[in-house]
């Protein structure tokens, strides 16, 4: 297959295409060097049905997080649902390959016995991902820009700034982006050339906060690497 490339104009470019943004790539060819930090880490993590009831008393939802022998790992739980409730269970990559080879007693042991204010919904699920060899996901590396426009171009949602899911907001963020940025332009009269600098001037700091609380949530529960790259 022979792959054809055509310049093509446009008043406006909206780059909504996701963690490996193609038209950020692009994008990063016209911006300064320090346009694009990116965040990693070596986390993976698989979800699960919670099938046992929920005892009463337990917190409906939580995280396990700072266990000594947990080493990084962390087990999440949202048990409120009438009909679907699931745990979550995020480990580092070596204790995903130890799945993997079977090499799980420590692991097991944790669940079992180690771990006393772990649901019992949260650990029978999350021993079972352990158990069954669950295949597991890695979480992409986070993206965070110093701004969200170019040259009548605007990123929006995780091409702009994809983050930890620890907090469940990429989704509610990248909506919002899109309804500011539509009434940004109500506002600039359909003007590209003067809306897309005030979308980035009001829409970057809040950005930056949720960035910057998903971060510190997620390097306090040892899931995440505070280093740019």
């Amino acid at each position: 297959m022979i792959l054809m490339s055509m310049q093509v104009p446009y008043d406006l470019l909206i780059g909504a295409d996701g963690v490996g943004s193609i038209v950020r790539a692009a994008l990063n060819k016209l911006m300064p060097s320090n346009y694009e930090r990116r965040y990693r880490h070596n986390q993976s993590y698989c979800t699960a049905p919670i099938t046992t009831p929920v005892s009463g008393g337990q917190p409906m939802h939580a995280s396990l997080q700072g266990h000594p022998l947990f080493k990084g790992g962390t087990v999440m739980w949202d048990a409120r649902g009438d009909h679907y409730n699931q745990a979550a269970l995020e480990l580092p990559k070596h204790q995903v390959d130890a799945i993997r080879d079977d090499n799980v007693d420590q692991l097991l042991t944790l669940f079992e016995n180690v771990a006393p204010n772990l649901p019992s919904c949260a650990r029978i699920a999350s021993t079972d991902l352990v158990r069954r060899k669950a295949n597991f996901h890695s979480v992409p590396s986070w993206t965070d820009l110093s701004q969200m426009h170019g040259p009548k171009t605007v990123l929006l949602g995780d091409a702009a700034h994809t983050m930890h899911p620890v907090l469940g907001q990429g989704l509610n963020v990248g909506l919002e982006d899109a309804m500011l940025f539509v009434q940004c332009l109500e506002r600039h009269g359909s003007n590209v050339d003067t809306a897309l600098p005030a979308f980035n001037t009001e829409r970057t700091p809040d950005i930056h906060a949720i960035l910057t609380i998903n971060e510190a949530v997620a390097s306090g529960m040892g899931i995440a690497s505070q280093h740019g790259s």
